[in-house]
């Protein structure tokens, strides 16, 4: 992939993972396309295609490494992990679950994009264990996450990465409960908390690539630092407007 600085965890990653903050166990497996490239991702929605013929060279990596790890494992491409969409997409139970959610996967990457979302390489992460404050969509356990908004080594802003508008159109009304995450958030995003993001945004910056959203997940009592994007690519409130909050 490029070497200019992305939203990819192929560019963030490897710069963040030994800061020695928290952060769930991760192993790359990058996908090399070969001759299918880009259009590989369209193999299993053509009724003429093998749908794995792209993946079967990969598979005794991808499968080593989620051994490594173990079951449940948590899967993502370096762009997304389909996770409201999780039964099918980035919880993987055991190894025969691989190549469908993979397939499930890529289906999704096809739909966040005209021409697809590239694809790079695959993660299986550690799966955080912990009990959910809800779950929604297809079961995806919704827990306190906070999204800091970090330009050099200011904090421009921080929020519950969960917005009631996420669950319109579920049956039950989580108004009670997204108030619950907000305040929980409210309570436990400190300062070492922004040093850290800061930290992660300046490792992953590069030129003018200095504004970046991270994203951390609580579980066992403290803070993990679990995805990172350019800033200029990543969701925030559109009725927010931006605070700034120095990071001391």
């Amino acid at each position: 992939m490029s070497e200019e600085p992305s939203s990819s965890m192929c560019w963030w990653w490897p710069r963040i993972c030994d800061m020695g903050v928290p952060q769930p166990k991760t192993i790359m497996v990058p996908m090399d396309m070969g001759k299918h490239g880009q259009e590989g991702l369209y193999a299993h929605v053509e009724p003429e295609a093998d749908s794995k013929d792209w993946i079967a060279p990969h598979l005794p990596q991808l499968r080593h490494a989620a051994r490594i790890l173990g079951w449940p494992v948590f899967m993502r491409s370096d762009a997304t992990s389909g996770k409201h969409e999780w039964d099918r997409t980035c919880r993987v139970e055991s190894e025969t679950d691989i190549v469908p959610h993979l397939l499930a996967l890529f289906e999704f990457h096809l739909c966040c994009d005209i021409m697809g979302l590239p694809l790079h390489a695959v993660f299986f992460r550690e799966w955080i264990a912990g009990e959910p404050s809800f779950t929604a969509f297809r079961g995806t356990p919704i827990r306190p996450e906070i999204r800091i908004m970090v330009t050099g080594d200011t904090v421009d802003e921080w929020f519950p990465y969960w917005p009631l508008e996420a669950f319109q159109g579920e049956e039950a009304d989580r108004t009670e409960q997204v108030k619950d995450l907000d305040a929980f958030v409210a309570e436990h995003a400190n300062t070492e908390l922004m040093e850290i993001a800061c930290a992660a945004a300046r490792r992953a910056s590069a030129a003018d690539a200095t504004y970046w959203s991270v994203d951390f997940l609580w579980a066992s009592d403290q803070w993990w630092l679990i995805d990172m994007a350019r800033g200029e690519q990543s969701w925030r409130p559109s009725n927010k407007p931006p605070g700034r909050k120095q990071a001391t």
